[in-house]
Order: structure tokens, then C-alpha cells, then sequence
């Protein structure tokens, strides 16, 4: 067939595809509406990167077709050519429409327009085969990009839903607690102190401070009253409130999860774009050297030389071996709720942790109660877990615990006032009732010195944790807690060591005789007790001035702070609703061991894109000197790019090599003297000496 009735075919193809999307676009939005290449114009594409699945799916289909046609035609049954062609159109057009798209919206020559020049070509030139392997591997990749984004929205899908998401909602006068799902419109939700509001709704009863900065961006609490609207995700600062739910739990699920989805599935780490940059950026160059080449080397190897550039390959392959990663991660229970911690986990240099629930097992035991009033333990008990009993912490499950296993019967509460990392305010009938640490109930009280009793205790315990409450103004007495250390904690102290960590450190709340302790028997770093909540995210701020890149680690309410302020946030599967949405990474099965894990894919991930990257750089290189020197025409030229496609499928989807990751040994500050640079303990005037 004649040169100029294939470009013909082609073109004529091109316009009418164009014209009937252009009528299709007026006949759903009116004429007039509107203007053709206006920048608010719908873009006129088929089977882009952005479009359904079954779209690539089909192309893809088509471009196979005709692969096995032109093969099939060139060695035993030439007239296939004329359907050959045809198909081929079909395939290429789309191609087309993306280039045009790209040329229209941002001016530029990029990896579509090296594509559809490409195909173009091949179908002047007679090369159907050629064109039609660029076809494939362009609606293949698209395909790949698109599949890996559907994998990984499945995944994070799964994740979420696995989460317990449990509220409490007013029924007959009484507070029960329901899956979120099983929350229905109209239904009348309660929100305590320190939790997140679980749907949009109406206050029906009460008045609270609201956190409403993940909204509005504005970091002062606002005070809501009855009759005001209230929206999901947002934070009780202090009150109680019973809010009617305007839509169902189910949909409020659906809101967050689209949320966590649309800041997790368009992530591309630095060499992912940088691939991308370089594809879209070399496309120009070898244009020009294959218009160079077409007078001294003959057309058939300009054309050869335009399958230097594997622009789409580029983008596909590399998309895929982070989605792979990605979920070999989400297998062992790392989610990865924003991709963006892939990249920084290479960064860090500091590792700090919460105490509570972190290192220590999530939940401590009661060991004794002390009483220095009129109450009897067990009454002294009761007061202190129904003042907890809406708080997901370590201590208030412990409380809860003891106090189920002693059988009491816990009061209702009202005017529940959660105090950050503190304690709580609630009243019990007629009294009130405050239960925090020793410092909170101090200040509460105005007593200086604790009763003499609690003093010995206290000296007695080890460094054991204590809460103390106090009814109506008065030091009733003091419940001691034991924690115990993760098994998994010194096993992962040794492996950050030896990936090279010199900065791990403690940050607690607690006193600072059982947080120095404990991070001597670690063999930590740093050590910081007795900071407020506030504190750590100003501890990170200062490490981070002085050129840090901090990685936290906790699962309290009052971690959240530090994990936004942190360049990588952790926290434990069973850590509290806020602070699991502050974080970037969850570990759904609350074992630690999962932060080296996640470590060491980050070093493999950067490693095997960094490959990848290598390899089509050489790959291009290659295929320039073979057409330049051997005179490939083509036909070779697109036989090469297929092989070396095939190869690089395998090696994206390879997870299996992930199962023998090594330790990933980075520079990471490996000189001890790295760690004098900061003056352990002393920022906020809670003294802890280093750990040596």
C-alpha cells in the first residue's frame, strides 16, 4: 500500500475520532458551554493513563491483534497487510490524541509525541511489526500504571476496613458501643474528650472544643454549642458531645478511606519522576538526532533510533516496582498510609520512641492501689477507670481491665475534659474527679508534697508508673502500674544499630527515674522524660534545625503532635484513632519488627529503581550505536526493545528477591562523637542524662 494512503487512512481516522469525541463532549454539556481549545475544554483522549482499566485493557488487546497479524503476514500471508493497517490505526490513534493533549495543555514534546511519531513512521514506512510492538508496549505500560494504582488502592482498602472502628451511640437513654459501619443516619452518636468525631452531623446535647485544623487549616479549637455542625475526623478537644449523624457510618468510612487513597496512590518517589523527567526530556533530543540521521544513515534507521527513548517504559516499570513493594509491605502488616515515607526512611538519622505502649506493651497491669483518703481501693478503682473508661490509652485500658476483672460497676460520667498528655476532669454524680499523673493532680490540688504515703511508694516501686485521683479537691490516693518491655524492642535496638543508627532515643512523659532507666537498659542515645506533648513536637523542631531528619514512634493521643511535626511518623496497629491518622505508617500487627522491615524495603526499593533507571539509559545508548553503526533498521530495533521490555517486567515484578533483603548499612552519622551535638534532657528542664 502507497505511503501517502496509509498516512491517509491514518489521518482521516484521526479527525473523525476527534470530531466525534468533540460532538460527544458538546451533546453532555450543551453548546456554547464549552469553548474547543479552552483551557476548561475536556481533553480529547482514548485509553490515557487516567481512563478505566478495561480501556488500556482493550487497546492492549488490539495492539497483541496486531502484533501476531504483522508477524503472521510478514513471513506467511502477505495480504494480512491491508487489516494490519487497519488495526494499527486503530491502536495509534489514541496514542495521537495523547500527544496532542500534551501539546495543547503544557506546550511541550513529551514521551506521547515521541510515540505517535513513532507509529506514524512505521506505518509510512511499511513496518507494521515495529509499529505495532511500539503500540504494545505503549498501551501495555499504560495499562501497568493504571493496574498498579487499582492494586494498591485494593490494598489500603483491605487495610482500612481491618481496622477496628468502634463508636459509642445513645440508645435508650444508654451508651453502647457499635462498629462504625453499624451507625445509620439520624442515629445519635457520643463524642468524649479526645476523640475523634466519627461522622458529619448535628450537635442534638452539649458543648465542646473542637480541633477543626485538618479542615480549615486554622490551629485554634473552636467552641461548638447545640444546633451546631460538626464534621468527621475532627478532634474533641474538651466536653462531651451527642451528635445526630447526618449521613451513615458506612459513608463516613468511605470519605476517610477516599481521603487515605488520594493521598497514597499518586505518590512517586524522587528517581520515579526523575525517570519520568528524563524520558519526557530526552524525547526532543533524539527526535532531532533522528531527523539528523535521516539524510546520512537512510530512513529506515532514523526510524530505528526513535525506539531509543522507552519513555512509557520508564514511567510503567518503575510505577510497578514501587506498587510491588508496596505490597509486599501491606502482606506483613505495614501500611503505608503515605507513600511519601518510602523516600524519607532513606533520610533519617533519628529514631525516637514513646515509652507507653511503645516499648512497653500496649497495656501495663495494675500492680497495687495506695489510698490516703476515705475511699476504699476498690471505690478509689471504680472512680479512676469510669473517669477513663472513653479514652483509647494504655493506662485507661489497664484501669478498664482491673477493674472488670474485680467485678465493679462503673458510674456514668459527664463534663469529661481530657487534658493532654496530663490526665482527665469528669464529673461523677456530684463529685469531681481528676485522675492523672502526679504533677497534673499537684496542680490541681495546690498540695506541693504528695501524702507521705504515695512519697514511699513511689520510692519503693522502681520507677513504676503511678496515677493519682483526686475527688473534690482532695488526694484520695494512687494506683500503680507495671509495664513490661516488648520482646521485639532489644532485638530491633540491635538491628537499628546495625543499619547504621547512632541517634535512638526516649521521649516519655513519665518521671525521669523510670525513663532513665529504661533507656540505660536499652542502650539508647537520648532521653527526655517528664515532656509534655507540646514538648516533643518542639524537641523534634529543634533536632530538625540542626539539620536532623527525625523519625517518631508512638500510639498515644498524645504523640500526635510530634508525629506531624516528625519527617516520618510510626505508629502501632493498636494506637489511638487520632494518632494512627497522624501517622504515615502503621503497623497493623503492633510488632516493632516492622520499622526494619519498612527500612530495609525503602534501601532495596531506591536500589532496584535506581537499577532500572540504569538499564534504559543503557538500553537507549545501545540502540543509538547499534542503528548508527550496524545499521539497524526498525524491525531489529523494536525485536531489541521488546526483549529488553520483557526483561524488565520480570525484574519489576519480582517480589520474591525481596524475601532475602539485606541490611541496609548507610552512612548514617557512623562516628560516635555525631551525638554530642545535643545536650541530652535539658531542653524543657527535665534533666536526663545520656545513655552510654
Amino acid at each position: 500500500m502507497a505511503i501517502p494512503v496509509q498516512l491517509g487512512i491514518v489521518v482521516g481516522v484521526y479527525l473523525g475520532t476527534r470530531l466525534w469525541r468533540r460532538w460527544r463532549v458538546h451533546r453532555q454539556v450543551g453548546p456554547g458551554v464549552v469553548e474547543p481549545g479552552s483551557p476548561s475544554a475536556q481533553p480529547l483522549r482514548i485509553a490515557s493513563a487516567d481512563e478505566p482499566l478495561a480501556d488500556h485493557l482493550h487497546q492492549l488487546r488490539v495492539s497483541l491483534a496486531t502484533l501476531a497479524g504483522a508477524t503472521l503476514g510478514y513471513w506467511l500471508y502477505p495480504p494480512l497487510a491491508l487489516v494490519n493497517v487497519a488495526l494499527l490505526t486503530y491502536t495509534s490513534v489514541p496514542i495521537l490524541l495523547a500527544a496532542e493533549d500534551s501539546l495543547r495543555r503544557e506546550g511541550k514534546i513529551r514521551n506521547d509525541s515521541l510515540s505517535a511519531l513513532t507509529s506514524l513512521l512505521c506505518l509510512a514506512t511499511g513496518n507494521l511489526f515495529a509499529g505495532a510492538a511500539n503500540n504494545t508496549v505503549f498501551h501495555l505500560s499504560c495499562r501497568l500504571v493504571q493496574a498498579s494504582k487499582e492494586q494498591s488502592r485494593t490494598q489500603l482498602r483491605a487495610a482500612f476496613l481491618d481496622q477496628p472502628d468502634n463508636v459509642w451511640v445513645m440508645r435508650e437513654g444508654v451508651e453502647i458501643e457499635l462498629p462504625l459501619a453499624r451507625v445509620q443516619a439520624g442515629d445519635g452518636v457520643v463524642v468524649h474528650t479526645g476523640e475523634l468525631i466519627p461522622v458529619d452531623g448535628k450537635i442534638l446535647d452539649g458543648h465542646a472544643l473542637i480541633d477543626q485544623q485538618s479542615l480549615t487549616g486554622e490551629a485554634r479549637p473552636a467552641e461548638k454549642h447545640t444546633g451546631d455542625t460538626v464534621y468527621a475526623s475532627t478532634l474533641v478537644v474538651g466536653g462531651r458531645l451527642l451528635v445526630e449523624a447526618t449521613r451513615s457510618g458506612a459513608d463516613s468510612q468511605a470519605q476517610r478511606l477516599n481521603e487515605l487513597l488520594t493521598r497514597t496512590e499518586d505518590f512517586k518517589t524522587s528517581l520515579q519522576l526523575r525517570g519520568e523527567q528524563w524520558a519526557d526530556r530526552v524525547s526532543l533530543p533524539v527526535m532531532g538526532v533522528s531527523a539528523l540521521a535521516w539524510p546520512l544513515l537512510g530512513f529506515p534507521t532514523a526510524v530505528a533510533m526513535l525506539f531509543s527513548a522507552p519513555t512509557n517504559t520508564v514511567r510503567s516499570l518503575l510505577s510497578l516496582q514501587t506498587a510491588t513493594h508496596m505490597q509486599w509491605a501491606a502482606e506483613r502488616g505495614i501500611l503505608i498510609r503515605d507513600g511519601r515515607v518510602l523516600e524519607e526512611l532513606l533520610r533519617v538519622d533519628t529514631i525516637l520512641f514513646d515509652k507507653t505502649g511503645t516499648l512497653t506493651e500496649s497495656q501495663p497491669e495494675v500492680e497495687r492501689i495506695v489510698c490516703c483518703g476515705h475511699l476504699a481501693p476498690e471505690p478509689l478503682l471504680a472512680y479512676a477507670a469510669s473517669a477513663e473508661q472513653h479514652l483509647h490509652h494504655p493506662i485507661a485500658s489497664a484501669l478498664l481491665a482491673a477493674a472488670e476483672q474485680r467485678g465493679l460497676l462503673l458510674p456514668p460520667t459527664r463534663d469529661n475534659h481530657y487534658h493532654m498528655g496530663l490526665g482527665v476532669s469528669v464529673r461523677i454524680g456530684s463529685r469531681e474527679v481528676h485522675v492523672g499523673s502526679p504533677r497534673f493532680i499537684q496542680q490541681l490540688t495546690g498540695e506541693e508534697r504528695l501524702p507521705g504515703v504515695i512519697r514511699e511508694t513511689m520510692r519503693e516501686a522502681e520507677g513504676n508508673t503511678f496515677i493519682l485521683v483526686a475527688v473534690d479537691g482532695a488526694i484520695q490516693g494512687a494506683i500503680e502500674l507495671s509495664p513490661q518491655l516488648r520482646p521485639e524492642v532489644v532485638p530491633l535496638i540491635r538491628e537499628l544499630r546495625l543499619r547504621g543508627f547512632r541517634r535512638l532515643g526516649l521521649v516519655s512523659g513519665d518521671l525521669q527515674a523510670p525513663t532513665e532507666r529504661l533507656a540505660r537498659q536499652l542502650g539508647l542515645d537520648l532521653v527526655y522524660a517528664e515532656t509534655m506533648p507540646q514538648d516533643k513536637a518542639a524537641l523534634i523542631r529543634r533536632l530538625q534545625a540542626q539539620g536532623h531528619r527525625v523519625c517518631f514512634v508512638g500510639d498515644g493521643l498524645n504523640d500526635a503532635l510530634a508525629m506531624k511535626q516528625a519527617n516520618v511518623s510510626v505508629c502501632s496497629g493498636g494506637g489511638a484513632e487520632l494518632t494512627r491518622d497522624a501517622a504515615q505508617m502503621v503497623l497493623l500487627n503492633e510488632r516493632l519488627g516492622g520499622l526494619c522491615q519498612a527500612l530495609d524495603m525503602s534501601a532495596h526499593l531506591h536500589l532496584r529503581l535506581a537499577g532500572s533507571l540504569g538499564f534504559w539509559m543503557g538500553f537507549g545508548a545501545t540502540n543509538l550505536l547499534g542503528a548508527t553503526l550496524l545499521r539497524l533498521g526498525p524491525l531489529q530495533s523494536s525485536v531489541f526493545y521488546g526483549v529488553a521490555f520483557s526483561l524488565g517486567l520480570r525484574h519489576a515484578r519480582s517480589p520474591g528477591l525481596l524475601e532475602r533483603l539485606p541490611l541496609s548499612h548507610s552512612p548514617r552519622e557512623a562516628d560516635d562523637d555525631a551525638r554530642k551535638d545535643i545536650v541530652p534532657g535539658t531542653i524543657f528542664g527535665a534533666p536526663g542524662p545520656e545513655a552510654l
